[in-house]
C-alpha cells in the first residue's frame, strides 16, 4: 500500500469515528452525549465504582481531563460522587440511574446501528476488518 493510501484509510476512519461520535450524539432526545461521555459511562459501569486515577488510565486521558469530564457527566445528572469509605481523602464515581439507563439506551441503539451497518458484510469481511482495527489500535500502543 502507497503513502497515499495509508493516508486515506486514516482519514476515512477519522471520519468514520466522527460519524457514530455524532450518532451516539443524537441518539437520545433527552440528554446529548459524546462518544468520549459514553466511554467513560462505560468505563464506570465496568468497575462500579472507581477512583479518578483509575478511570483516567482506564480511557486513556488525563486526571485534569477525567475531572472535567466527570464535571460534565455529574451536571448531567449521569453520574455522582461518593467518599471511599476505606480512604476518606479518595473520591469514588458511580453512575446514578439515570446514566445506567442511558448507558443501555445508547448501547441498545449501537447495537441496532451495528446490526444495520454489518448486515451488508459477510462474515468473514467483519472478521477481517477486526483484525485490522486491532493491528491499528497495537500499532497505535506500540508507538
Amino acid at each position: 500500500m502507497n503513502k497515499n493510501n495509508q493516508s486515506s484509510v486514516l482519514e476515512i476512519l477519522l471520519y468514520t469515528l466522527r460519524n457514530i461520535d455524532r450518532k451516539i450524539e443524537n441518539s437520545s432526545k433527552e440528554i446529548s452525549i459524546s462518544g468520549l461521555q459514553y466511554e467513560t459511562l462505560k468505563s464506570i459501569s465496568s468497575f462500579g465504582q472507581c477512583s479518578m486515577k483509575e478511570l483516567a488510565i482506564s480511557i486513556g486521558i488525563s486526571m485534569s481531563s477525567a475531572t472535567q469530564l466527570i464535571l460534565r457527566l455529574i451536571n448531567l445528572g449521569l453520574v455522582k460522587r461518593i467518599n471511599s469509605t476505606k480512604d476518606r481523602r479518595v473520591v469514588l464515581v458511580e453512575l446514578t440511574d439515570l446514566g445506567t439507563l442511558q448507558l443501555k439506551r445508547i448501547d441498545m441503539f449501537l447495537k441496532s446501528l451495528s446490526r444495520d451497518i454489518f448486515s451488508k458484510f459477510t462474515q468473514e469481511n467483519i472478521s477481517n476488518f477486526l483484525d485490522m482495527l486491532e493491528n491499528i489500535n497495537k500499532s497505535l500502543k506500540d508507538r
